[in-house]
């Protein structure tokens, strides 16, 4: 049976069977074979859950490929239909499983060729031609038959000579268009066995040069594996007050010398430091600069580094007058996170990361740009690197999971192809090269290219509560790996979101009866029932990248923002004990980091009215409303002070000073504010401080305690007033990842 090529149609657009290209709106959208025949295949299985192995074996059934390739597939198919990632009109993402063509699409077949009539407009004879047309074709007289056999194999030797040459330019073509081969990870080596936080800033020949948060300072490891040895840099006696300490921002091309500025616990209120030039071994020093972020160029002269406001300067690396490069777009005095600078091989171009995408410009500050626009794998792009001769760009994205004291991305390692070949194209998306459960921190290429060394971070984490007749930790809930918990008002349920999936989920109180509530990419943070039981309030990111406030059933469904139209982040917020309002904190991060000043505010569910709490002096943010609806409780922008103020009087009062706190809890009565000291080791425990007044009372010590959590640590209540902890149980260390480019 002859078969007839089918034709989709679905929305604006008619895809033909074999055509390798893609009509909407009239117009002809060529697109690449692999990416059409993912497309053809959808189609082909419209409405039906298909499995990435299935869509592998369909498509690349001749090659073995990564997973990688598919993502990139649907990344192509979904610009080119217009395929928003977060609505998902055409293709649905099945999390873990694969993909799903959800549109209405019509199939129909193209009608069949018509039979060419005869010359004189008659059907042929079945018999074959008439006598006189066989006449016509064969040769009447003898003579004739050996020129014309002749003529055959000459015609013939040409005929195969041409086809051969068709054959071979095809081949050609088909090679020449094919993108070049993209590099692959094919064996990961640990180097380190400490499991202590760390991350790796910069290589020689023989040995990385590391940040560590666990003591903080900074260390060097072998390159091929060993210990890890601090380096104390030999800075002037006041060099870092306050408590900060060295931080390793760039090691330069030959290794012989270091950028070191300072670092905090309260990192994100830390503004330009002092920069120093050391040498490797932590001597000389000699001081340079004031900055944020910093890195050296290829030859060593000349350092780059950026302002907290988001300028971008050069000057000589032996010290003079700096050149702006980029000027920041924020306000004055606003903060604009520039990071992840580096500079090209060849000295052209710097790339820096702001607004969680990666920017270019030429090293003379022309030609401002994004390097690749429109791309959003996830929500950012960081921590980015060139491999020594500049044919790759590495970076980091992924989910942003925030691990250990300090703020650090986790994500997969992603390249772009930035060779130049002479006649084959090359990539010009993204490809990934590291997936699964690990996370990786900043990628830095060995001094040949061969080589990616990297944090390497399992997440994983078991819920402890503290008993207070033993006065030790035990596991809580069968030791689950969850956080952020909150129980319904009338005892029966808890909430809590799993870690590090991010995903909500309400149990009875035992834990037993489990019944998810949330689905990514929505990773719920602060969870509080509703007075009533009826809804479950929390924060997350809004499709903007800023933190923003919402409610979801809490039976499950689709969370809503309740202030859909606030362009400000709105971060931890409480229910009245009446229900019907809503305090949260105007403060939180975006895509430039954490808001310039931070200010509580009341919404009125019934009227949507939203009042401001009179300033305070040193700022004022998560709030918590105390039983009895009297006070709101909170801490102080820098995070040292935990406030009160009376909704009666309007005063404010400091309860406690002193110590990094986190998590302000109310007890159960009203009697007592709890909240966790952040600054380890000393003031890593529990603490409560009575409403009358008083000094901070120790519950726990936990000096030992390894934490973990979105926000690096995490602290509750159960309604026994029993403190809940997560205890870090996963895996961080330093890795090296062969790259192969064949």
């Amino acid at each position: 049976m002859e078969h007839r090529a089918r034709i989709f149609r679905f929305a604006d657009v008619e895809v033909r069977e074999g055509e390798f290209s893609v009509r909407k709106d009239g117009q002809v959208l060529p697109v690449e074979p692999k990416a059409y025949k993912v497309l053809e295949f959808l189609l082909s299985n419209s409405g039906r859950v298909l499995s990435k192995n299935e869509l592998l074996d369909a498509v690349w059934s001749d090659v073995e490929v990564s997973e990688s390739s598919l993502t990139r597939a649907i990344a192509i198919l979904r610009r080119l239909l217009g395929d928003d990632v977060h609505e998902q009109r055409f293709i649905a993402t099945v999390a873990t499983v694969g993909y799903r063509f959800v549109a209405p699409v019509e199939i129909v077949q193209e009608p069949a060729d018509e039979p060419l009539p005869a010359a004189n407009g008659s059907e042929t004879s079945a018999a074959g031609p008439s006598p006189v047309a066989a006449s016509l074709i064969r040769p009447p007289v003898a003579w004739w038959r050996r020129p014309a056999t002749l003529g055959k194999r000459r015609w013939t030797r040409a005929w195969v000579v041409g086809a051969a040459g068709c054959i071979l330019l095809a081949v050609a073509i088909w090679f020449l268009s094919r993108p070049l081969a993209a590099p692959r990870v094919t064996y990961h080596a640990q180097l380190t066995l400490d499991g202590r936080k760390k991350e790796v800033v910069g290589a020689d020949g023989n040995s990385l040069f590391l940040n560590r948060f666990d003591p903080a300072g900074i260390a060097q490891v072998p390159t091929s594996g060993g210990t890890v040895v601090p380096i104390l840099p030999d800075l002037p006696s006041g060099s870092l007050p306050n408590g900060l300490t060295p931080d390793l921002r760039a090691v330069s091309p030959d290794g012989s010398s270091l950028l070191v500025g300072a670092y905090s616990y309260r990192s994100e209120l830390v503004d330009d430091s002092d920069l120093w030039v050391v040498g490797a071994l932590g001597r000389p020093a000699r001081l340079l600069t004031r900055a944020w972020d910093a890195a050296w160029s290829p030859d060593g002269r000349q350092v780059l580094y950026a302002s907290s406001h988001g300028d971008l300067y050069t000057m000589a690396s032996d010290g003079g007058d700096p050149r702006l490069l980029v000027a920041s777009p924020a306000p004055s005095r606003a903060s604009v996170r520039t990071s992840g600078l580096a500079w090209s091989p060849d000295g052209k171009r710097i790339r820096f990361t702001r607004d969680h995408a990666i920017w270019e410009v030429s090293s003379d500050g022309a030609n401002l740009h994004e390097v690749i626009p429109g791309w959003r794998d996830s929500r950012f792009a960081c921590c980015d690197r060139w491999t020594p001769d500049g044919d790759f760009y590495l970076f980091l994205s992924g989910d942003t999971l925030l691990k250990g004291i300090n703020f650090l991305p986790g994500g997969q390692i992603w390249a772009l192809d930035e060779r130049r070949p002479t006649l084959r194209r090359r990539n010009s998306e993204p490809f990934q090269l590291t997936n699964g459960p690990t996370l990786w921190g900043t990628p830095v290429p060995s001094r040949d290219g061969q080589r990616i060394f990297a944090r390497g971070v399992n997440l994983r984490g078991q819920l402890m509560r503290f008993d207070k007749e033993s006065g030790q930790l035990q596991p809580y809930l069968g030791g689950i790996s969850a956080e952020f918990l909150s129980f319904s008002h009338d005892g029966r349920y808890v909430a809590y979101v799993s870690f590090p999936d991010g995903v909500m989920y309400r149990a009875n109180r035992d834990g037993t009866g489990v019944t998810q509530l949330t689905r990514p990419p929505v990773y719920p943070k602060n969870l509080r029932w509703s007075p009533d039981d009826t809804q479950i309030l929390f924060h997350d990111f809004s499709p903007a990248h800023q933190d923003a406030i919402y409610v979801v059933s809490s039976k499950g469904g689709t969370p809503r923002r309740l202030l859909p139209d606030d362009t400000q982040p709105e971060n931890d917020p409480n229910w009245s004990p009446d229900g019907k309002k809503v305090v949260f904190a105007a403060y939180g991060h975006n895509s430039a980091g954490p808001t310039a000043r931070p200010e509580v505010r009341i919404l009125d569910l019934d009227t949507r009215e939203i009042t401001t709490l009179p300033a305070r002096l040193g700022g004022f943010w998560s709030p918590r409303w105390s039983p009895d609806g009297r006070y709101i409780a909170g801490l102080s922008e820098g995070s040292t002070d935990l406030v009160l103020f009376d909704l009666q009087t309007k005063q404010w009062t400091t309860l406690f000073h002193g110590t990094l706190a986190g998590f302000p809890c109310w007890s159960h009565d009203g009697r007592f504010i709890y909240f966790h000291g952040m600054l380890p080791k000393d003031d890593m425990r529990v603490y409560r401080v009575p409403l009358a007044g008083g000094k901070a009372q120790s519950i726990t010590d936990e000096r030992d305690f390894p934490w973990t959590g979105w926000y690096s640590a995490w602290f509750g209540l159960d309604p026994d007033d029993n403190p809940l902890l997560l205890r870090d149980e996963g895996s961080d260390e330093i890795y090296a990842l062969t790259l192969d480019r064949n």
